[in-house]
């Protein structure tokens, strides 16, 4: 009988699965969204960045490599050390950004909590409609080489109707992430129980 699952049709053979293809398509797509981030003039083309890099993860990453999550994380690794490099090399430089040596130099050595847990969608859900209950949050990410921890700096309404979110991680600059943004990262961080 045929799984009724409509996700099964992402299923591939994972011997076709070109990792350092996807991590380079991911990373652009993380650096499309950090340098119109920080145009703040650009909104709309912000706004189709984030929708570009949420459809991208979600089909070529999430639903296709559902079943080969060791594959999965490889592409998030690879990708977020490509942006990685970029954002503290090229991207720093065109914004004439300081970054101190140590952040650049090495990621952080920070060992995370062991009693982390993800975050439930609902419960993301939940934390978008009330930003105010974030600011008092500590939350975990480890992606490659990007390990550590990041708060919520401010909220703010933007003139679109939608919230500006400034996340700040240690010992970096902050980042400004829209709803679409705050949501992926949420899904990629972990929080303490």
């Amino acid at each position: 009988m045929a799984s009724l699952d409509p996700r099964d049709h992402y299923k591939i053979d994972r011997a076709t699965v070109d990792v350092e293809a996807l991590a380079q398509r991911q990373a652009r797509y993380l650096k499309i969204h950090a340098e119109e981030a920080h145009w703040h003039r650009r909104v709309a083309r912000l706004g189709y960045a984030v929708s570009a890099f949420t459809v991208f993860v979600e089909y070529k990453v999430n639903l296709a490599l559902r079943h080969h999550p060791d594959l999965m994380n490889k592409v998030d690794v690879r990708a977020y050390q490509i942006f990685d490099d970029w954002a503290r090399g090229d991207f720093a430089r065109k914004f004439d950004l300081r970054i101190p040596p140590s952040v650049a130099a090495s990621p952080t050595t920070q060992r995370l909590p062991s009693s982390l847990k993800r975050i439930k969608p609902a419960d993301i859900s939940r934390l978008i409609k009330n930003p105010r209950s974030m600011l008092d949050m500590k939350f975990f990410h480890n992606v490659g080489r990007s390990k550590g921890v990041w708060k919520l700096q401010s909220f703010q309404p933007n003139k679109s109707g939608g919230v500006e979110y400034k996340v700040e991680f240690e010992r970096a600059f902050p980042v400004s992430l829209d709803e679409k943004g705050i949501r992926l990262f949420l899904t990629r961080s972990r929080i303490s129980r």
